[in-house]
């Protein structure tokens, strides 16, 4: 959906959740997407330069953290905005604190492993026969590659079939558990999921249930 350059007057005057909503709605509407970034950039940025302070990492790299988290919930349709239901600034603040500490971590991963397969590489090459430390790492093995998919995909369908009207919430929170490596805790700081901790926990463990059930019939 396009709103067109008549529906950009007053723009600047829109909720957040009604300029989330149109975000969400159209990957191409420029005046609204500019305004997502005036109006919650700075607020990324906090939650960035928070996470990695907490992660002990160097806060020069926020900029490409900012543009990555953007990129997080534009990509595959904007899918994760989508999935927001609050409507207060609050609830969208917190949302959005969840979404960006998952970028900051995942890059934060992605550097540590591959600092440490290089320290591997190095090894390898002087001769010296490394520690059995690739137990620990995220090796991105093509059949691991493959058995995550298989498990993502089927962990979908088993939601879509199973949760009902809180498909979409149980999708998200499963998500960002198993792809994003959230804990129980992060994920409930997510108001608008409206879970305390102990309600995440028992989400997480219905659905695994669920997931082992179905794999096991296959």
């Amino acid at each position: 959906m396009s709103y067109g350059p008549l529906a950009d007057h007053g723009i600047g005057s829109l909720d957040s959740a009604d300029l989330i909503f149109r975000c969400a709605e159209d990957t191409g509407d420029i005046a609204a997407w500019r305004e997502f970034v005036r109006r919650f950039q700075p607020k990324i940025e906090q939650f960035i330069r928070g996470t990695l302070r907490q992660e002990g990492s160097h806060e020069g790299q926020t900029p490409d953290l900012v543009q990555n988290t953007i990129l997080r919930l534009v990509e595959n349709d904007c899918i994760v905005l989508r999935r927001f239901s609050g409507s207060t600034d609050d609830e969208i603040h917190k949302y959005l604190a969840v979404i960006s500490r998952s970028v900051v971590r995942d890059s934060l991963r992605r550097q540590r492993a591959t600092k440490r397969s290089r320290v591997e590489s190095s090894l390898d090459e002087a001769g010296v026969e490394a520690v059995d430390s690739k137990a620990a790492l995220p090796e991105q093995h093509p059949d691991r590659e493959i058995l995550a998919r298989e498990v993502a995909s089927l962990g979908a369908r088993v939601i879509r079939k199973e949760s009902g009207e809180f498909t979409a919430r149980d999708q998200l929170i499963f998500d960002l558990h198993f792809k994003q490596g959230l804990s129980t805790s992060e994920i409930a700081e997510c108001s608008a999921l409206g879970l305390s901790k102990s309600g995440v926990t028992d989400v997480l463990a219905r659905l695994t249930n669920r997931l082992r059930t179905a794999a096991q019939a296959r």
